[in-house]
């Protein structure tokens, strides 16, 4: 990640969250996750997204994806992620 892109992050004033709709349809998802010290959660949130696997079950799937919306952007085929080198992944 390079330094503007990290400033980028860091001066975002509004966060849109997105449905699954949106984010199955768009051309390219970029996702931005801000650093441990303003928003620790995210450390265990972003390490969820990458760490769960999905169900092969359609109905546990799909269970999964509702109670991780952040699962979706998994099901992109083209994704961009920056992470802040903090969150400690």
């Amino acid at each position: 990640m390079s330094e503007s892109d990290e400033q980028e992050c860091r001066s975002a004033a509004y966060i849109l969250t997105l449905g699954p709709a949106a984010i199955l349809q768009a051309k390219k998802v970029v996702q931005s996750v801000v650093d441990a010290d303003t928003a620790p959660a995210k450390v265990k949130t972003y390490a969820n997204v990458l760490n769960t696997r999905l169900n092969s079950n359609k109905e546990e799937a799909l269970q999964q994806l509702n109670a991780n919306p952040g699962l979706w952007i998994r099901l992109h085929s083209n994704t961009k992620s920056f992470v802040l080198p903090n969150l400690g992944l």
